[in-house]
């Protein structure tokens, strides 16, 4: 099947002052480079989705990041 992606992880464990800028500056950058809004929604809808790495969708069609 062309359309599946296999599941993907990423594990990030910020602790400190210091881990909370350097984990807020990652968040900042994936939502830059996947065109996703501060208030969670897509730039461009029709773009990739592997994104879901870092985010799922909610039910109000917004994308947060995926805490497992």
């Amino acid at each position: 099947n062309a359309e599946y992606m296999g599941t993907r992880e990423v594990l990030t464990v910020n602790v400190g002052q210091a881990g909370i800028q350097l984990g807020n500056a990652v968040w900042m950058q994936y939502c830059a480079e996947h065109k996703i809004n501060k208030d969670g929604t897509l730039v461009d809808e029709e773009g990739d989705k592997y994104f879901t790495t870092f985010y799922e969708e909610t039910g109000a069609g917004q994308y947060v990041p995926t805490l497992a």
